[in-house]
């Protein structure tokens, strides 16, 4: 069980090389009250791109463990890594 009110976070994802899906990705994060502090981004290979996200969750909208129920289901993410939070 992760801790339910921090600051900062830092999310690891592995996302389907489709138009679209990054957006999807960070407009869920919006719609839960998160702010996007940094995007790294590397080329993608086999279909699939490497995402760094840094996010400020002091002001989140839910738990982040519904955080991360919610990125799970969103389609076109293969995998997510919650990476560091504080």
């Amino acid at each position: 069980s992760f801790p339910t009110r921090r600051s900062s976070g830092s999310l690891s994802l592995i996302l389907k090389n489709e138009s679209g899906t990054l957006s999807s990705v960070l407009k869920t994060l919006s719609d839960l009250n998160t702010s996007i502090l940094t995007i790294s981004q590397a080329i993608p290979i086999a279909n699939k791109a490497n995402v760094l996200l840094s996010l400020d969750i002091s002001k989140m909208a839910c738990d982040i463990q519904e955080m991360t129920d919610t990125l799970k289901h969103l389609s076109g993410v293969r995998n997510f890594h919650l990476d560091a939070i504080e």
